[in-house]
């Protein structure tokens, strides 16, 4: 389906289409996530926007659950699991034994750390 040229003929609000997008996208990852590697729920969180656009994350992740979870209490574990990666990951910050390192070792040192803020979330220690 053409997500782009259908909200062009329906005049779909353009939040509704990255949202639709979103989902389309993302639905069994985000239904499987105790089963991913850190990677990927980093990828995935990366990818989703989740730290600029928090709640379209969110709404994504749980229209997901109900369209691919019957179990409710499997739903809601997996929505707060979600919510607190989100979280863990939006913490960190700039070390501050960065000075004076460069732009790539910066960036190493922060997804290393969001890897294991996730790792830690995720119960995997």
């Amino acid at each position: 389906m053409d997500l782009q040229g259908l909200s062009k003929q329906l005049a779909i609000p353009k939040h509704w289409l990255e949202l639709a997008s979103m989902t389309r996208t993302w639905a069994a990852a985000f239904c499987q996530v105790t089963t991913l590697s850190a990677d990927a729920i980093l990828a995935v969180l990366e990818r989703g926007d989740a730290r600029r656009k928090p709640e379209r994350f969110a709404q994504s992740v749980h229209i997901s659950c109900q369209s691919l979870i019957i179990d409710s209490a499997e739903q809601t574990q997996i929505l707060g699991l979600w919510q607190r990666l989100v979280q863990e990951t939006a913490k960190v910050s700039l070390p501050e034994t960065a000075s004076g390192l460069s732009g790539q070792d910066i960036k190493a040192m922060i997804r290393a750390e969001q890897l294991r803020r996730i790792e830690a979330t995720c119960d995997r220690n």
